[in-house]
């Protein structure tokens, strides 16, 4: 089925000025000076602890740079990127009501405009193409699903795709979206982003370098993402904790990274942060429901 779903728990970061490209490569965690035209970068920004506040996709455009996010944890990063940017020439600045994202397959993007979009679309994962007024990209799993920034909005009735599904397949994807409660709860490592190219180890210092690095290095981090999934019957809380049992006994195991239930067949799933040495038939739970299972689906990437 060709899916077209408006992104409305995205927003966008444009950082614009003189100094916005040296801010930035303090700031996150990839390498912005490999940045290109023509390629989108998984990044994140930590905390001076090392803590990942948000994650998202960091593009060029003309001469300023946009990071797209998951707007819960992205709106803390809005005002860290304020914070530390006072004696930066960098102009930043939500332009969220602006802009409209969508997120489609390729059978979807004919109801973006017309054949001309689809005839477009980027190949190779993470790689951006221009068309018209549009920006396009290609997430980095390995299904044909794209995200669109544009400054159109398109009727309701071209929108065939549901914004709950589209979480649940970047859960599947193992892509880590942040909920408010959890930012600056997890190294970036925690959270698999070496697994999605989004952590340089060569270039320099950045906020939370040191602890980063050590993580790699030194073998400090002992916690990892992973994807969970259950048929529960009630909501969750998006603080609840993840129990493992041990004999007759349950004892906490992780955290809620994030959190969604499938439209489609009310499947919930989860990316969790679990001890890295978790086995994968491991019996979970959540600890406010207490008959709850949940199982440990496969990683579509290795993590080191």
């Amino acid at each position: 089925m060709a899916t077209l779903t408006p992104l409305s728990t995205f927003g966008v970061l444009k950082f614009a000025g003189p100094e916005a490209k040296t801010y930035l490569q303090g700031q996150i965690t990839s390498d912005i000076s490999k940045l290109t035209e023509d390629a989108v970068q998984f990044t994140c920004q930590c905390d001076s602890k090392g803590k990942v506040i948000s994650s998202f996709y960091l593009l060029a455009q003309d001469d300023a740079y946009l990071l797209i996010g998951f707007t819960q944890s992205l709106q803390a990063s809005l005002a860290a990127f304020k914070k530390f940017a006072v004696f930066a020439k960098v102009d930043i600045t939500d332009i969220s009501d602006d802009v409209t994202l969508y997120g489609f397959d390729g059978d979807g993007a004919t109801r973006l405009d017309n054949d001309a979009i689809a005839a477009q679309l980027p190949t190779e994962k993470m790689q951006l193409t221009r068309i018209a007024d549009k920006l396009v990209f290609k997430l980095p799993d390995n299904s044909a699903r794209f995200i669109c920034l544009t400054s159109q909005s398109l009727p309701a009735e071209n929108h065939t795709g549901s914004e709950q599904d589209w979480l649940v397949a970047d859960i599947q994807a193992g892509i880590p979206h942040l909920l408010g409660n959890v930012s600056a709860e997890y190294i970036p490592q925690m959270l698999n982003l070496q697994a999605l190219d989004a952590i340089s180890f060569t270039k320099g210092c950045y906020m939370g370098q040191e602890t980063v690095a050590r993580a790699k290095y030194l073998g400090k981090n002992k916690r990892a993402g992973y994807i969970l999934q259950g048929q529960l019957t009630d909501k969750v809380p998006q603080d609840d904790t993840i129990e493992m049992q041990l004999g007759e006994n349950w004892r906490r195991a992780g955290t809620i990274a994030n959190i969604v239930s499938s439209e489609q067949d009310g499947t919930t799933w989860v990316f969790a942060v679990l001890p890295n040495d978790i086995e994968n038939d491991a019996v979970l739970r959540f600890k406010s429901m207490p008959d709850s299972r949940l199982s440990i689906h496969s990683l579509p990437y290795s993590v080191e």
